[in-house]
């Protein structure tokens, strides 16, 4: 319900301020952008037809406040050009264009550098102005666009990791959980030949500067418990990658527990260790490592974090997260794909 609460106040927000402004608009951008509006929506009251202890007799209310409005200011640009070659052709020099905006773009945030350039020009809110020169310099003048700033964030968080709210489950006696899941992107991955080393792109990666970014930790915000998921690919003995698997998900909850130490509201939320074991869907021709099935089964080796967002009090945790995976499709794993399926209370 508190999930729900958020996501309708930032849906709001989005379809009133947000939604004509974005060129290009597509429900996957839309989908980004709110994920990142709902961090900031705080629920600052609730309030009981009853009383609290009547829950399940009760309809609550929730007041929800947002800072939001500061992320729907435009950022502006305007850069000199004039074309290297002024006998180009118009297309040449359009291009030419895109290419100054991109250079642009990217010195203003670094981090763009890593992103296509088709994705960087997807930023831009409208087509951009060109104010041609007066004084007789054919196609030199001033290039003006802007960019919202909250449509950079979610590229670049998407270009991180991927949140998936909403995912909700029932045990045996009917009692309800719900779950967001943190998916770091597919640049991440488990190194194959370590339990406590995670690479990115094929390099060795310390992730902890990502763990403790205020994106990573606002995911966390409202949660009642934090679940570091240990996964396995394919090659290898079933019991060393088994055990394998178990230590990665120990070593990413003692990375989250020195995040989440540095916040108050954090620190003493309830963590957990989930154990998927290896994946075995392909067992039969992935017997052995090579250099190529390595890479190939990288994403076999996923780094995933499991936020839980609301519980009910008498809860089987493990019941209804498995019943909570098996009901969506879009979480990017299987677990009837991977031999295990171990939640243990960490320390």
């Amino acid at each position: 319900m508190r999930s729900e609460a958020k996501r309708n106040e930032a849906q709001e927000f989005f379809d009133n301020n947000i939604r004509d402004r974005i060129s290009n608009y597509t429900p996957e951008k839309e989908k980004q952008i709110l994920n990142i509006l709902e961090r900031y929506v705080v629920l600052e009251k609730e309030d009981y037809d009853n009383s609290p202890d009547e829950f399940g007799d009760s309809c609550i209310y929730f007041k929800p406040s947002n800072k939001l409005k500061d992320k729907v200011k435009p950022k502006n640009f305007q850069k000199r050009y004039c074309p290297v070659d002024k006998t180009a052709s118009l297309p040449e020099i359009q291009k030419e264009k895109e290419i100054r905006i991109i250079i642009e773009l990217r010195d203003y945030e670094p981090l763009l550098e890593q992103l296509a350039e088709k994705k960087i020009l997807s930023l831009l809110l409208e087509k951009p102005i060109f104010e041609e020169d007066l004084k007789g310099r054919k196609h030199c003048g001033l290039l003006k666009f802007s960019i919202l700033p909250i449509q950079l964030q979610a590229i670049l968080i998407e270009d991180e990791f991927n949140t998936i709210s909403e995912v909700k489950g029932v045990d045996e006696n009917d009692n309800k959980g719900e779950f967001k899941f943190i998916i770091l992107s597919d640049k991440y991955n488990w190194d194959y030949d370590s339990d406590d080393q995670i690479e990115l792109r094929g390099k060795k990666v310390d992730i902890s500067e990502l763990l403790e970014s205020e994106d990573m930790i606002l995911a966390f915000k409202e949660t009642f418990g934090i679940i570091s998921v240990g996964t396995a690919s394919c090659e290898g003995p079933k019991n060393s990658e088994n055990n394998k698997a178990y230590k990665r998900a120990v070593t990413l909850d003692k990375e989250l527990k020195q995040a989440l130490e540095k916040h108050e509201d954090l620190r003493d939320e309830q963590r957990y260790t989930f154990n998927l074991g290896q994946y075995k869907k392909y067992e039969r021709k992935c017997s052995s490592k090579t250099e190529k099935t390595e890479k190939e089964t990288a994403i076999q080796r996923r780094v995933i974090i499991i936020s839980i967002t609301d519980r009910d009090r008498d809860v089987n945790l493990k019941q209804v997260l498995r019943d909570a995976i098996k009901n969506r499709e879009d979480l990017s794993f299987d677990i009837e794909n991977y031999n295990l399926f171990e939640l243990t209370e960490s320390n």
